[in-house]
């Protein structure tokens, strides 16, 4: 540091204490007591004088010139021999910068409380300085996490801050931030959401990093980063003495300053299972973020960390971003210090009791957010990686273009997925790979885009293509070409078809179990969807079956926190149904419900599903109410319709039916046989209440679709549930005999696209 630099800095540090460029004499006395002797305190007057040019009044220029000389340079007068007095005996260039690096640390105790509080630290001297000085004490290339430089740097004889005044209550010792020099130093630009049990070249590449991605400048970019910036020997003392943060208190400064700062930045280490999401500060600040709109936040990863992304991205890519932030609990995640455990479950539920916590509708809307804005960024990163590869000509494993592009799906980004698999396929065709295996992928995840939009032979096309290029390529014996046939199979179900599906689910269990891959959560989906054959065909026991097999692998594989699983649960609920069990099934439709809340995706299709089904149960209510405990499930078609508060339960499924077909259209598939279905019930329910109109214009509507679609002749014909079960009502009155319900004329849904 030259001598300019230290002048400039030390200015800097002094004109918020200035008015109109002059020192008041009371600030410079307790600027010079706080590091001269006691014996030499009445030496101070003899400056003070020489320096006013005024009576109180110390120029700043002045000053600052006194303490850059040398001793004895500037004036004859013995006062202005001060710093030689004090000892410092040579006038070597050594002695007189150490001696201006311990002035300017005592010029930073004239900080208010509040300019110390929200004080940052340069990336660039965390880069350079911080490191060098973790090195000096830990030894070359070491990486240690924050809490074991805390008793060495942080707090204790060897910190920066010993035995220095605190500007926040005038003590002894002070936080790392305030015993650096100025030029290190300036108000938080951004504050840093991270766990202590990272290390500190983790935390430190990652933010060069960031401000290498966002083109920010590191000696002027700083960060609040707790362990640094609180003074941990306040920390240490008050937990020596067992002493807690007053709640108020805790709240003010926390609120202060995630405002000031207004910029946060989420650290996630490592990729599979981020500690992270396990910290309860962290899953709080990252709501804090989410809530205010004025506060941006971003998330990084370390650079081993990214690495790992990438190649997740590469293997199943989906299944990893449910898994990696599904388990989001924050009544669930830990604290270091269990006072602040207890305020921050305050500040989320004031009223509320740790009994509470699981049962919280507050609690569990921030853990949503918190799982919603963290797939949301990984969704984001991971098309930037993919799409800024395949501009460049960089190489991008198809896979992870396929995955990716799910991501997208999921998000509901349909353009942009479509996209991202053009580029992906031209980049093949470039390397003559079209037809490959690799080609394959991609194709098959058009499919995907085609069905799950309502495009049914546009996705027939692409399966076909995607399976001549698997067996072409001999991989008929992999997970991968189970999959594709699950596909297949899912695709014939939502068209009707459902002998078709049972035949090409059966294969595709074969090939999963050809490719040992029977312990994945994607031999899960294809029992699921196996079930579901089985409960169409009216096979109710071999249905569970699948479904509780599909339960236990998906369990084990730690996908319960999925929206798969969710899906599951909703399947299962529907057997319950068909079985009459009411209550059982809207217990399932409830777990469903919060599953799919838990897992960020009540904005899919899926969640657009199980809505529908939840007022299909209400109306299924409302039919069977006369007759269950009557000796059993027989329905009397004069009765038809006079069950009590047959209205407000015809209300109450009409309010699930809009809310799913509002979910449908905000997905963008409003084309599908799923949303179809749910026109034609919706249709029945506005029927009952009168509202002939508007039923027969969404009847013809669900025709359309279904014969765009080009499903079976038996969908055609009865379009939803309850009008099949009408017809058969119908059927066996004209007969002469009264109608029983039987498990396989009951219900008729259609499988989630």
């Amino acid at each position: 540091m030259d001598l300019d630099a230290f002048r400039k800095s030390l200015r800097v540090a002094l004109e918020p204490y200035s008015t109109r460029g002059d020192l008041s004499r009371s600030t410079i006395e307790r600027l010079l007591r706080g590091f001269i002797e006691e014996s030499l305190h009445g030496r101070l007057n003899d400056v003070i004088q020489e320096l006013e040019h005024r009576p109180g009044c110390i120029s700043l220029n002045a000053f600052i010139e006194w303490v850059c000389s040398s001793p004895g340079q500037g004036s004859t007068s013995s006062s202005l021999q001060l710093p030689a007095a004090l000892g410092r005996s040579t006038s070597s260039s050594k002695d007189k910068f150490q001696h201006a690096r311990s002035t300017l640390k005592k010029v930073q105790c004239f900080r208010t409380k509040e300019q110390s509080m929200l004080l940052g630290v340069s990336i660039k001297f965390l880069a350079s300085d911080f490191l060098a000085e973790v090195e000096e004490h830990f030894g070359n290339g070491s990486d240690p996490n924050y809490h074991e430089i805390n008793p060495v740097m942080l707090h204790g004889p060897k910190a920066r801050g010993f035995g220095l005044q605190c500007p926040r209550d005038r003590g002894f010792g002070t936080s790392y931030v305030d015993a650096l020099d100025e030029i290190h130093t300036g108000p938080a630009t951004v504050m840093l959401s991270w766990v202590w049990k990272y290390s500190v070249r983790t935390v430190v590449t990652a933010l060069v990093r960031w401000c290498a991605r966002t083109s920010r400048d590191p000696p002027f970019t700083y960060v609040w980063q707790c362990a640094l910036c609180n003074n941990q020997f306040r920390v240490a003392e008050k937990r020596a003495r067992n002493e807690n943060e007053d709640f108020d208190t805790f709240r003010t400064v926390f609120e202060e300053r995630v405002h000031c700062t207004g910029h946060i930045l989420a650290l996630l280490s490592p990729w599979h299972g981020p500690m992270y999401t396990t910290r309860i500060w962290c899953v709080f600040e990252l709501w804090v973020a989410c809530q205010n709109q004025d506060v941006k936040l971003e998330v990084i990863l370390s650079e081993q960390a990214e690495k790992e992304f990438h190649r997740a991205l590469s293997a199943d890519g989906v299944v990893s971003v449910w898994k990696a932030f599904g388990n989001v609990q924050i009544q669930k995640a830990k604290a270091s210090v269990p006072a602040d455990r207890s305020n921050i479950m305050r500040l989320v539920e004031p009223n509320m009791t740790i009994d509470d916590c699981n049962s919280s509708d507050r609690v569990n809307k921030l853990n949503q957010v918190v799982v919603q804005r963290l797939q949301a960024w990984c969704t984001e990163a991971a098309a930037q990686f993919a799409e800024s590869c395949l501009e460049d000509n960089v190489a991008v494993q198809p896979k992870a273009c396929a995955n990716t592009a799910w991501l997208l799906m999921e998000a509901n980004d349909w353009h942009r997925a479509m996209a991202l698999l053009v580029q992906g396929r031209q980049a093949l065709s470039r390397l003559g790979k079209t037809g490959s295996l690799e080609d394959a992928w991609l194709l098959k995840c058009m499919g995907n885009w085609h069905t799950d939009l309502g495009h049914y032979d546009e996705g027939t096309k692409h399966y076909k293509l995607a399976k001549d290029a698997m067996e072409e390529a001999g991989a008929t014996e992999t997970a991968e070409y189970a999959r594709l046939l699950r596909t297949i199979g899912k695709s014939l179900i939502v068209q009707g078809h459902v002998e078709d599906a049972m035949e090409t689910l059966q294969q595709s269990q074969s090939a999963f179990i050809r490719a040992q891959a029977t312990d994945t959560p994607n031999y899960a989906v294809c029992l699921r969807s196996l079930g579901f054959c089985c409960l169409e065909l009216g096979d109710l026991q071999q249905a569970m079956a699948c479904y509780s097999e599909a339960k236990v692998v998906f369990e084990g594989t730690g996908a319960a926190r999925t929206p798969n699983y969710a899906g599951l649960l909703t399947d299962m609920g529907r057997v319950k149904v068909t079985e009459h069990a009411l209550d059982e099934a809207m217990e399932l439709f409830q777990q469903s419900r919060l599953a799919f809340e838990m897992a960020g995706a009540e904005k899919s299709k899926n969640f657009a599903d199980l809505l529908h089904f939840m007022g299909h149960l209400v109306m299924t209510r409302v039919l069977l109410q006369p007759y269950l405990g009557c000796g059993g499930p027989v329905y009397d078609p004069n009765e038809l319709g006079d069950c009590m508060d047959e209205q407000g339960q015809y209300s109450e499924a009409l309010r699930y039916f809009s809310e799913a077909k509002l979910t449908f259209n905000k997905c963008a598939l409003n084309r599908t046989t799923n949303y179809a279905a749910l026109l034609a019930n919706m249709a029945d329910c506005m029927e009952h209440q009168g509202m002939s109109e508007e039923a027969a214009e969404l009847r013809q509507q669900a025709t359309d679709i279904y014969q765009e679609a080009n499903v079976s002749k038996e969908v055609l014909e009865n379009m939803s549930p309850l009008e099949r079960r009408r017809k058969r009502v119908l059927n066996h009155e004209k007969s002469g005999t009264c109608a029983t319900l039987t498990p396989a004329s009951t219900l008729h849904f259609h499988m989630p696209g």
